[in-house]
C-alpha cells in the first residue's frame, strides 16, 4: 500500500493509529506539537497508566455509560485482552489488579509510552513537531493533506486524534473539534467526565485518603450506581478513582440532586460491625468516646465521626447506650456526602462530547461526510444527537424505544430502577432479545429510533446514558439553519466565518476580551464593511448592530 497518511495528535490514540496503519504498509506522518509523545498518557493512573481492563467485548460494552453500541464493532476486533496482547508484544509486561484493572508491572506509565515510541521508530513513522491548523480538501471534498503552522503535508487520508478538552496542559485544546466542524461535522457540547466533585462538609478532611470503601450514588433519592475502591477528600469536595468512576453516572446536575453514601466498613455487615464496636468499647470502657475510635477509623476522620454521631465527645464509653451504638454503626455504613456540582471540564480526566457518532462509520472510524478523513480516540462523541419531530407523541415513542435500547445494550441495569417504561413495550422487546437474538433486536430498535429525517425535524434529542434531552436546532447550530438572502451570500458568510475560526486574527476578534475592547471592535467593523462591500454581500445583522452600538463603533 502506497497511501500517504497523516495522523494529527501524538497521544495514545494517535500513536496506536499510526502503528496500525504503518504495519499495513502505509507511509505515515505523525504531527504532534508537544516536545514529548503521550503527554497525557504519562500522567494517567497516578503515573502508573491503567492500560485497559481484563475483559471481553460484551463486558466492556456493558460499562460504557454512553452509546456503547457504537463501539461494538471496534471492541469485537480489539477488546481489553487484545490490548494486553498488543502491549506485551511490545515488551511491556502487565499485571491485573483489583477490579481487573491492568497496569504495567513496572508501575511506570513512561514504559507504555516509550514502547509505543519504539514501535513508531521501528516502523519508520515520520514524526514532525508541528501543530495542525486545518485539514485540506480538494474540489470534490476529499482529503488532500494537512496544513500545519510550519509546513503543509500532502496525504490521501488523515486521522484526527487530538483528544478532548480536559488537561489542556497536555495539548488537549479542542483544535481537532474545530477542524472537524470546519469540514462539516457536528460537534456536540464538550463537558467533563470522570471528574472530581464539589461537595459540602469535606474541607476539614482535606488530604484524607480512604482505601477499600464502598460508595453508592443516589439521584433524587434513588440508588443509581455502586462501586468499591479508593476515595480522596479535598478542599473542594471528593476525588480519587472511586469518585471519578461514579461521576460518569451523574449527568443531570441542572435538574437533579446527588448524594454519595460511603460504607467505611464494607467487609463487615451490620451484625459483624456491631460486634466489632462492642469489642472496641470493652477495650476502652473507661475512655472518653472521642478517644475510643483510634483502632476503628483514621485519626483525621475521628472528629467528624464524633460530631456526626451526635454522641458527646467526652462521654465515657461504658455509659454509651445501645441506641448511641446503633447510630454510630449506621453512620459508619452510610456516611452521607451532599454533592454540589462537578468540577470544571479542565479538571476532568476525559471529555464527554465531540464529533457526532452518527457521522462516523463504526467499523472503520471513517467520516461519512469527508472521504479520506478518520477519527480516533477521545475526539469522538459517544453521545449521539437524534433528529426528533415536533409531535410530542412521536417523541414519547422515540423516548420509550431509546430507553429500552439502552437497557438491552447494558443488561446490568435493572429494569424499573431508573426509568418509567411501559411494561408491555419492555417485555415485547425483551422477548425479541431473548428468542430472536441481540443483534437482530437492536437493529430493529435502531431502525425505529433513526426513522426521522433531519431536514424535517426542528429539534434534537441528546442521548446521555438512558435519558434524552431535547433542544432546538438553533440552540446549537444557528449558522447552519439561519435564513440567508441567497445561496451566494450564504456561502460568502460561511467562508468568512471559517476564515475567522481558522486564523489568529479571527480568534482575537472573537475572544471575550476583544468583544469588550473598543479598538478591536472598531477595526473589526471596518474590515467587515470592506469585505462585504467588495463581495456585494448584504450584512443586515451587522448593520443593525452598528446602528444600535452607535458611538461605540468608531
Amino acid at each position: 500500500m502506497n497511501k500517504q497518511l497523516t495522523v494529527i495528535g501524538g497521544g495514545a490514540a494517535g500513536m496506536m493509529a499510526a502503528i496500525c496503519a504503518a504495519r499495513r504498509g502505509t507511509a505515515v506522518t505523525l504531527l504532534e506539537p508537544n516536545e514529548r509523545l503521550g503527554k497525557k498518557l504519562n500522567i494517567t493512573g497516578k503515573g502508573r497508566c491503567n492500560v485497559t481492563n481484563d475483559a471481553g467485548c460484551e463486558e466492556l460494552l456493558a460499562n460504557v455509560p454512553q452509546n456503547g453500541r457504537f463501539l461494538y464493532s471496534a471492541f469485537s476486533r480489539f477488546d481489553g485482552r487484545g490490548t494486553m496482547a498488543f502491549f506485551e508484544e511490545l515488551g511491556v509486561p502487565l499485571k491485573v489488579e483489583r477490579g481487573r484493572r491492568v497496569f504495567p508491572v513496572s508501575d511506570r506509565a513512561f514504559d507504555v509510552s516509550a514502547a509505543l515510541e519504539r514501535e513508531l521508530r521501528r516502523l519508520r513513522v515520520t514524526l514532525v513537531r508541528d501543530r495542525a491548523v486545518c485539514v485540506l480538501t480538494d474540489e470534490t471534498g476529499a482529503v488532500r493533506g494537512v496544513k500545519g503552522e510550519k509546513s503543509t503535508y500532502p496525504a490521501q487520508a488523515v486521522v484526527l486524534a487530538t483528544g478532548g478538552v480536559s488537561y489542556r496542559g497536555t495539548g488537549s485544546t479542542g483544535e481537532g473539534h474545530r477542524m472537524a466542524a470546519m469540514l462539516g461535522h457536528t460537534v456536540t457540547p464538550l463537558t467533563g467526565s470522570l471528574v472530581p466533585l464539589r461537595a459540602d462538609g469535606c474541607a476539614e478532611l482535606q488530604g484524607l485518603s480512604l482505601r477499600n470503601v464502598g460508595l453508592t450514588v443516589y439521584e433524587n433519592g434513588k440508588k443509581i450506581y455502586t462501586d468499591f475502591g479508593e476515595l480522596l477528600f479535598t478542599h473542594f469536595g471528593v476525588s480519587g478513582p472511586l469518585v471519578l468512576s461514579s461521576s460518569a453516572h451523574m449527568r443531570h446536575f441542572d435538574k437533579k440532586s446527588y448524594r454519595l453514601e460511603l460504607d467505611l466498613k464494607p467487609a463487615l455487615d451490620e451484625q459483624q460491625l456491631d460486634k466489632r464496636l462492642l469489642s472496641d468499647f470493652q477495650k476502652h470502657a473507661n475512655s472518653d468516646f472521642c478517644n475510643a475510635l483510634g483502632e476503628l477509623l483514621p485519626q483525621k476522620l475521628i472528629p467528624a465521626a464524633v460530631e456526626r454521631s451526635g454522641i458527646p465527645p467526652h462521654e465515657k464509653v461504658h455509659d454509651l447506650t445501645r441506641e448511641q451504638r446503633a447510630a454510630l454503626r449506621t453512620l459508619l455504613k452510610h456516611w452521607s456526602i451532599d454533592v454540589l456540582s462537578p468540577m470544571p471540564v479542565e479538571n476532568a480526566i476525559i471529555t464527554s462530547g465531540g464529533v457526532k457518532v452518527g457521522e462516523i462509520d463504526p467499523k472503520t472510524m471513517a467520516s461519512k461526510k469527508v472521504p479520506g478523513l478518520y477519527f480516533a480516540g477521545e475526539i469522538i462523541d459517544v453521545l449521539p444527537l437524534d433528529p426528533i419531530p415536533a409531535d410530542d407523541k412521536e417523541y414519547e415513542k422515540y423516548r420509550t424505544h431509546m430507553m429500552i435500547y439502552s437497557e438491552l445494550v447494558n443488561m446490568v441495569v435493572v429494569y424499573g430502577a431508573r426509568w418509567e417504561i411501559p411494561v408491555t413495550a419492555y417485555l415485547r422487546w425483551l422477548f425479541s432479545y431473548t428468542f430472536l437474538g441481540k443483534d437482530r433486536t437492536l437493529k430493529k430498535l435502531e431502525k425505529i429510533m433513526y426513522s426521522y429525517k433531519e431536514e424535517d425535524c426542528p429539534r434534537y434529542a441528546m442521548r446521555w446514558g438512558g435519558c434524552p434531552f431535547l433542544f432546538d436546532k438553533d440552540m446549537m447550530f444557528p449558522v447552519k439553519y439561519m435564513d440567508f438572502e441567497g445561496e451566494k451570500y450564504r456561502k460568502t458568510c460561511l467562508r468568512f466565518f471559517k476564515l475567522m475560526c481558522a486564523t489568529s486574527l479571527g480568534k482575537l476578534c472573537a475572544s471575550d476580551h476583544a468583544m469588550n475592547a473598543i479598538d478591536e471592535m472598531s477595526a473589526l467593523n471596518r474590515d467587515l464593511k470592506k469585505f462585504f462591500d467588495e463581495h456585494g454581500a448584504a450584512y443586515p445583522v451587522w448593520q443593525a448592530l452598528e446602528a444600535e452600538a452607535g458611538r461605540y463603533l468608531r
